[in-house]
C-alpha cells in the first residue's frame, strides 16, 4: 500500500496529544553525537516557545526520535514540518553537509492520537 494511502482520512486537532516518530534518512546515526542531538532538542524548544506545540516528552535515539506532543493551533503536519526543517538546517550547517536529514516517509499526519 502506498504511503499516501496510509495518511488518507487522518487529521489532527488542536489540544490533542500525539505520539510521533521521525527517522533519519538512510538511518544515519546523527544523534550519536550529543552536540547534534542538542540541535534537535533546540528545534523542539523553539517550537514549544513559539506556542506552536507543547513537547511533553521525547527520546532521541541515534537515528530517530519519539515524542509526545500536544498541539496548540497548528496541525500536526505543520508542527512536524517545522521541527524537521529547522533541525535539518541546523544539523547540515553544523556538520558541513547539505541535503536530506530526515526519511521522507516519517512525516506528519501519522501521529497516534492519545486523547481518545
Amino acid at each position: 500500500m502506498p504511503y499516501n494511502d496510509l495518511l488518507r482520512g487522518r487529521y489532527s486537532e488542536p489540544g490533542q496529544e500525539y505520539l510521533v516518530t521521525a527517522v533519519t534518512d538512510k538511518r544515519k546515526p546523527y544523534f550519536e553525537s550529543f552536540d547534534v542531538a542538542r540541535l534537535l532538542t533546540h528545534a523542539f524548544r523553539q517550537s514549544h516557545e513559539s506556542a506552536q506545540a507543547e513537547w511533553l516528552a521525547f527520546v532521541v535515539m541515534p537515528d530517530h526520535f519519539h515524542a509526545l506532543v500536544r498541539l496548540r493551533q497548528e496541525p500536526l503536519a505543520t508542527v512536524m514540518r517545522a521541527v524537521r526543517g529547522s533541525s535539518a538546517r541546523r544539523i547540515n550547517r553544523s556538520l558541513g553537509l547539505s541535503g536530506r536529514v530526515w526519511q521522507p516517509g516519517s512525516v506528519p499526519g501519522s501521529g497516534v492520537n492519545l486523547a481518545g
